[in-house]
């Protein structure tokens, strides 16, 4: 959630909670549970055996028998099979590709070929690729050059076709789609002075592409995705609604699940709008709760400022124990400065329980270094 709509929210709430001095308050509440109701769609599941997320792990299974290695005929076979076998590679290539070798053959696969869609592979999780082993099919053999090409995710056609026809079924139903994706890439940017930040999810590890933005990520304030979203870890989300981007005409054209695409000829790009949040509130999951259970007003805590206004002179505060949840704050009178990731000690100075409204109030810096963190900040100083 963005930090000017969760400002506004507990603005808003502030004053209906005054409202509730004149009896209001509960009525209030329920209509704004039932209202919550009835925007709340039916979630379904499509069923398992969509499970096709890479398994960790090193495999001892070459693709080929050893009498047969280095063998280019017998991969000729196999692509005329189209048979499947496991292999595991030894290197990744600077473009991400990750490479084998068979005797003298040069066995490779294209990073968009790994799960349908092109990862994020650098010195951080490369191991995590080669130390896996891969369900592959034979795609192209080049005798000249004695280099084979295989691809995982031609293993995955049948079931992503059918997990999408069956996710595409639901959503023209009118119903929400519960499923797994794993997170492959965090674009955080700044694009034409406007911040973007979408979380990008590999759904079932069958290549089909799923964007969850920094909205719909947690329901809190949430200051970047690039710090909370991890790549490579697998999340439960629901599918809301699918959008697909043709070209026509040389231009870019959006259609909506219910249009029919047989009338667009051009390349379609599948994307499926997720929402993290929106699966936490079916389960029930509410940070509130865990709050109000370890906290009350008046508690000593500890918390590390999330964001910053020195103008408006606020703050929002994540406070420990409590994950995906941050309390909102105001600057001291003789304060001037409240740096992001700073650490403050003071106490819980208010909660209103029916509107999920909460403030904390800074007593002292546990790091009283303002110069430091001012630095920091601008980027000039290591946090070291």
């Amino acid at each position: 959630m963005q930090e000017t709509e969760m400002v506004k929210e507990m603005e808003n709430t502030d004053i209906e909670t005054t409202a509730d001095l004149s009896g209001e308050g509960s009525e209030n509440t329920a209509v704004s549970e039932n209202k919550k109701a009835r925007n709340r769609k039916e979630a379904v599941e499509i069923g398992g055996g969509f499970d096709f997320f890479l398994g960790s792990g090193s495999s001892d299974t070459p693709l080929l028998d050893e009498k047969e290695e280095g063998d280019i005929d017998r991969y000729k076979k196999l692509l005329e099979s189209g048979a499947v076998r496991s292999m595991s590679f030894t290197s990744v290539d600077r473009y991400g590709n990750l490479i084998g070798f068979d005797g003298n053959i040069t066995i490779r696969m294209l990073n968009a070929n790994i799960s349908g869609r092109r990862l994020r592979i650098d010195r951080s999780n490369r191991y995590d690729f080669i130390s896996k082993s891969y369900e592959v099919k034979v795609t192209s053999v080049d005798e000249e050059k004695n280099t084979v090409n295989v691809s995982h995710a031609a293993t995955k056609t049948e079931p992503r076709k059918k997990a999408m026809k069956a996710i595409d079924d639901a959503l023209i139903g009118g119903n929400w789609v519960k499923v797994k994706g794993q997170i492959v890439d965090v674009f955080d940017r700044v694009i034409a002075g406007e911040m973007r930040q979408i979380v990008y999810l590999d759904i079932y590890g069958l290549g089909i592409t799923g964007t969850v933005t920094i909205k719909e990520w947690a329901n809190c304030y949430t200051p970047s995705l690039s710090k909370e979203a991890v790549v490579g870890s697998i999340i439960d989300v629901v599918i809301t609604s699918k959008q697909v981007i043709v070209r026509q005409d040389g231009k870019r054209v959006h259609l909506s699940v219910s249009d029919d695409e047989s009338a667009y000829k051009g390349r379609r790009n599948i994307i499926y709008n997720c929402s993290r949040r929106k699966f936490h509130e079916l389960i029930d999951y509410d940070p509130w709760k865990l709050a109000l259970e370890k906290l009350h007003e008046g508690m000593d805590i500890r918390f590390r400022i999330v964001s910053t206004d020195s103008q408006k002179r606020r703050f929002f505060a994540s406070i420990d124990g409590i994950p995906n949840f941050n309390a909102l704050g105001f600057y001291p009178d003789d304060e001037t400065y409240m740096p992001v990731n700073a650490e403050y000690f003071g106490y819980v100075k208010k909660i209103k329980e029916d509107t999920k409204y909460m403030t904390v109030k800074p007593i002292r810096r546990i790091d009283d270094k303002t110069a430091d963190w001012k630095n920091i900040d601008k980027g000039i100083a290591g946090n070291g």
